[in-house]
């Protein structure tokens, strides 16, 4: 006696095209294709990424070291200022 409540097992059918298959077949080879793809340039990205990270790093070491001589070069116009200011008191005095 069958037992009309029990599904079925999956199995393929003759009446499935063989176009149908091979393009199923053809579509996952695709999606593979274009994770492997997807996740080469992730890869890319993050190796940018670190390389862009560590040249950051190294411009902010140089730019704290410009300020330094930027300061020193400002002391040094400051006190040419100072000198100059001086002299022109001198020459005022000269006259």
């Amino acid at each position: 006696m069958p037992q009309p409540d029990r599904p079925e097992p999956w199995h393929l059918d003759r009446r499935i095209p063989i176009a149908t298959l091979l393009v199923l077949i053809v579509q996952a080879a695709l999606g593979v294709m274009w994770v492997t793809t997807l996740g080469n340039t992730v890869d890319g990205n993050a190796a940018r990424l670190t390389a862009m990270e560590q040249r950051v790093e190294i411009m902010r070491g140089q730019a704290a070291s410009q300020a330094v001589q930027l300061g020193r070069i400002e002391e040094g116009l400051a006190g040419v200022r100072t000198d100059i200011n001086r002299l022109i008191t001198s020459l005022e005095r000269i006259r």
